[in-house]
């Protein structure tokens, strides 16, 4: 949300009595690309952070292994392999407006507050894999044809997600593809 040109604008905007929290950033290179992130752990002399509050149940992320790819391929005999990646994954999740005041970053002087989720939030990667499985479980449920198989009598779901790497495959091309396409109608 934003821009704010100057911290009284954007506390005028919020209301006198909401305490706005402006963090620091900072950048990523990741050789293509460059990516911002918010440090919501930082603490202003020894204060809390926004991480501080949050419950480390919150933080705890179970993520796919690489091994269960794998055997998926194996069990499945699966032949030609798809992978897609979220477009502005974290972006898609909104924060409950409560907490904006509190997700505020400041660049070239102009104040801006997050109003989904933060790369650097220490839920974040929660709060997002529990969408990502929400939106796997509706496109597999949505076209189980594509999706769902039985190999020696286990059924197997052909969609998985590594935080917002989507992964899947088929015994052909054309079934495969139309998976891919069927996957990125969620994000593009």
């Amino acid at each position: 949300m934003g821009p704010f040109f100057g911290k009284d604008v954007a506390q005028k905007h919020f209301g006198d009595l909401v305490k706005l929290h402006i963090w620091p950033i900072f950048y990523k290179d990741e050789i293509t690309k460059y990516r911002m992130l918010v440090n919501l752990s930082f603490n202003k002399l020894k204060g809390t952070s926004y991480n501080n509050f949050i419950d480390k149940d919150e933080v705890f992320v179970c993520f796919l292994k690489i091994k269960d790819i794998v055997q998926m391929i194996v069990d499945c005999n699966l032949k030609w392999l798809w992978a897609i990646d979220a477009f502005m994954a974290y972006f898609s999740v909104p924060i409950q407006s409560k907490f904006t005041p509190k997700s505020g970053i400041k660049m070239c002087g102009i104040y801006f507050f997050y109003i989904s989720l933060a790369m650097g939030m220490g839920s974040s990667s929660n709060l997002y894999t529990q969408f990502a499985d929400a939106v796997n479980w509706i496109i597999v449920n949505d076209y189980q044809s594509l999706f769902v198989i039985m190999a020696s009598e286990i059924e197997y779901i052909l969609l998985k997600h590594y935080m917002d790497d989507f992964i899947g495959g088929a015994k052909s091309k054309r079934l495969a593809q139309c998976q891919l396409d069927q996957t990125k109608w969620w994000w593009y």
